[in-house]
């Protein structure tokens, strides 16, 4: 005689079932989609979709949104010329270098719902001359690089895989990608969003706007046109000149935030200049290229520029230089002036320091206050003891006053 299953079990084992059921009818979906494989010998223009040509493996098929298409060949696919395509995955499997061009004409638009994925050795160059929709979620994986030539659409993407995205020609791309893994270059051209995920790095032109949670970014000139945030690290490309960032909006260097700009002949120096509010915040690394000589006094460097407020601070500021005269400084924040950040006398220069101002967002190389210098500061100091003095004598009454006075002249 069986037993009843406790309740407990009974909704476990439920449970169970209904997963084993979902996997099956999930599996049963799957298996209705087709992957097409394309082993290249040269261009092949489809009319309708119609995937007939002997190039394609299986041939005879029309080509379904749940399809998916396999490039084992170099050459070029034209999608449809009268229409729009829809894929779920677009991959590349090539034992050998590929070049592809897809899309014909602007009016069609190539949407790709699951995975834009290299599989192969070598670098797939993408050309794509249609519009591209990612539905959201979909993923980009790059297992070795990815040219796109132009990425000319919207939607939004991650971008996995532990090697390199790169977008040479963007024009008016309108979604957000999420780098989570690898390195992903961008033109100066891109009209989109950016957000950076932790341990990624990325080469950044232009944006619509910057959310970076982590990782590495490497600006190049450019111009990010909405209001960012830099929560990892971030410079300006150590491969390209001296060169200036614009942000067309507030920007914010969060408390996790680690940049680093580089300063090279005498006032040169990497920029980050904001049209807007700046929040500074983390650390600050200043590169000198390990110089031999000093800079003149008065030396500036204009590191920030911005037409809003200055708010937040630094936590550390420092230099980087593993030899030379500015090797290993670190700033300390000013006793007198909010804001300011300076080094003390550099070994071997007579009497300079440096100095960094968040009010102004100036570098500056600096002598030694002069002793005439020390000596009206210390007439300041002692001016305000006396003001600070009548104040508390005004605050203690005139009898206190008059005992005090008669202390001092031995009365």
């Amino acid at each position: 005689m069986s037993m009843p299953l406790p309740r407990a079990r009974f909704i476990r084992s439920a449970r169970v079932i209904a997963l084993a059921v979902a996997v099956v009818v999930g599996a049963a979906t799957i298996g209705t989609a087709a992957d097409y494989t394309w082993r290249g010998g040269g261009n092949w223009f489809s009319t309708g979709l119609n995937l007939s040509i002997d190039n394609w493996n299986p041939s005879g098929g029309t080509l379904a949104p749940s399809d998916s298409l396999v490039f084992d060949g170099s050459g070029a696919w034209f999608p449809d010329q009268n229409g729009n395509a829809q894929v779920t995955n677009l991959s590349f499997t090539g034992g050998s270098p590929t070049f592809y061009e897809l899309g014909s004409t602007m009016s069609s638009t190539l949407t790709i719902s699951g995975q834009l994925l290299n599989e192969n050795t070598y670098t797939a160059d993408v050309k794509i001359f249609n519009p591209v929709q990612f539905v959201n979620g979909a993923v980009v994986n790059t297992q070795a690089e990815i040219v796109l030539d132009v990425l000319n659409g919207s939607g939004n993407f991650t971008k996995t895989g532990g090697n390199n995205l790169s977008l040479n020609i963007t024009s008016a791309y309108s979604g957000t990608m999420t780098v989570s893994e690898g390195t992903f270059g961008i033109a100066d051209s891109f009209g989109g969003s950016i957000s950076m995920a932790a341990d990624t790095a990325g080469y950044f032109g232009s944006a619509r706007a910057v959310n970076q949670a982590g990782g590495l970014i490497e600006f190049r000139s450019g111009t990010v046109s909405q209001a960012s945030t830099l929560n990892g690290t971030n410079s300006i490309n150590f491969y390209e000149p001296i060169s200036t960032m614009t942000f067309g909006a507030a920007l914010t260097l969060g408390t996790g935030n680690h940049t680093t700009l580089r300063g090279t002949d005498p006032g040169v120096a990497d920029k980050y200049d904001v049209n807007g509010a700046l929040t500074f915040g983390g650390t600050l690394d200043l590169d000198l290229g390990n110089r031999g000589s000093l800079y003149a006094q008065g030396t500036i460097f204009q590191l920030f520029s911005f037409s809003g407020t200055a708010s937040g601070d630094f936590t550390t500021i420092r230099t980087v230089d593993t030899s030379g005269r500015y090797a290993g400084l670190t700033f300390s924040p000013s006793p007198f002036v909010a804001g300011e950040w300076t080094t003390g006398i550099i070994a071997g220069s007579g009497n300079q320091y440096l100095m960094f101002s968040e009010n102004t967002g100036r570098l500056v190389a600096l002598p030694e206050p002069s002793a005439v210098a020390m000596a009206a500061l210390g007439a300041g100091l002692a001016g305000w003891r006396i003001v600070r003095r009548k104040k508390l004598a005004s605050a203690r009454g005139p009898l206190a006053t008059r005992l005090e006075h008669e202390a001092a002249i031995g009365v």
